[in-house]
């Protein structure tokens, strides 16, 4: 092959990878998320003192995490990762589609249909109702 398109695919290969890398649950959820001086820091690209950084700054005894989707068990356990080295979890819920089920320490994992909801799905949702009424999460993150 001629060297331009020798060029031209090894400049899509790397495009291409870059864009796995981007897309990945647990790098995007470490890119977003840190802890630093007991203060949670969410979407601030390390720039803790911008305007537009959201900062959570109470002294916790703990937090609770709810993540849900098809990459929930990746961003909780990255979320996880992250907070509990500063504050314990006392709760973590993730729910997911069946087939990306997988144990994550900490975590109670609850699998439900998707796209067409089914039982488990209202049971996930009525758990995360009772959790939010329990703990008073008017001012919650979600991932």
């Amino acid at each position: 092959m001629p060297q331009t398109i020798i060029q031209a695919r090894n400049l899509i290969q790397e495009i291409f990878q870059a864009g796995i890398v981007a897309a990945d649950p647990s790098q995007a959820i470490k890119r977003a998320m840190s802890i630093k001086d007991g203060r949670l820091y969410i979407d601030c690209d390390g720039e803790y003192e911008t305007e537009g950084c959201l900062q959570r700054s109470a002294v916790w005894t703990a937090v609770h995490v709810v993540a849900f989707g098809k990459a929930a068990c990746a961003m909780a356990s990255a979320a996880g990762e992250i907070i509990s080295g500063a504050v314990p979890i006392d709760t973590g819920l993730i729910v997911t589609n069946y087939e990306n089920v997988k144990q994550v320490d900490g975590f109670d994992v609850l699998g439900a249909a998707h796209p067409l909801p089914d039982n488990q799905g209202v049971i996930a949702a009525q758990q995360i109702q009772r959790g939010h009424n329990k703990h008073n999460l008017a001012n919650c993150y979600w991932f």
